[in-house]
């Protein structure tokens, strides 16, 4: 992640619920409205009729413990 980080690049990742920043987001969204980006979108691959996989983020106001935004 650091190498991508200081490239300039985006990831997207699922963070562990033991994460101090899983509790601080957590408990965060309950009072505020994320600003919400979708970050991937495409057709259903199961149902081609069914609804769309979109896959939406939002930047933490925080960095990581390790620096990365």
């Amino acid at each position: 992640m650091n190498h991508i980080d200081r490239q300039r690049g985006r990831f997207l990742t699922v963070m562990p619920r033991t994460r101090l920043e899983d509790k601080e987001f957590r408990e965060w969204i309950q009072r505020h409205q994320p600003p919400w980006e979708i970050v991937r979108d495409e057709e259903n691959a199961r149902r081609k009729d069914g609804p769309r996989d979109r896959w939406r983020a939002s930047k933490h106001r925080l960095p990581s413990k390790e620096g990365c935004p």
